[in-house]
């Protein structure tokens, strides 16, 4: 699940997925400048290092872009047992909360930043 707010109400923001880049999606901002989404990595995704990028517009009309370096284990297709099956789970879960962190720092990065220069 990637949430968090402070973004252009009404436009989309998208994700990539590099190395050999691919759109990993869209997430859509509502009326609110908030977003909320579940996205799955590509099927035919490479082993190894990649980097999760996620494009969109902050609520003053800033292009805004997050990146995060990951380790993908892949897939073999084969039976595993349940431990390498949690231990894949915990690590995409994991790189799926530092990407949900990353923006909602940046978002509160630009809301006090924001805020900062209006009382000023």
């Amino acid at each position: 699940m990637v949430s968090g707010s402070g973004w252009s109400p009404g436009t989309e923001m998208v994700a990539w997925i590099f190395s050999t880049p691919q759109k990993i999606g869209t997430i859509p901002v509502s009326d609110d400048g908030e977003y909320s989404t579940e996205m799955n990595l590509p099927e035919a995704l490479d082993i190894g290092e990649h980097t999760i990028q996620v494009n969109g517009i902050t609520s003053d009309g800033s292009i805004r872009s997050l990146s995060v370096e990951v380790l993908y284990l892949g897939d073999t297709g084969k039976a595993q047992d349940d431990e390498t099956n949690g231990q894949l789970w915990m690590s995409l879960n994991f790189w799926i909360f530092i990407i949900c962190a990353l923006v909602a720092i940046t978002s509160l990065w630009w809301l006090f930043g924001r805020r900062k220069s209006e009382s000023q």
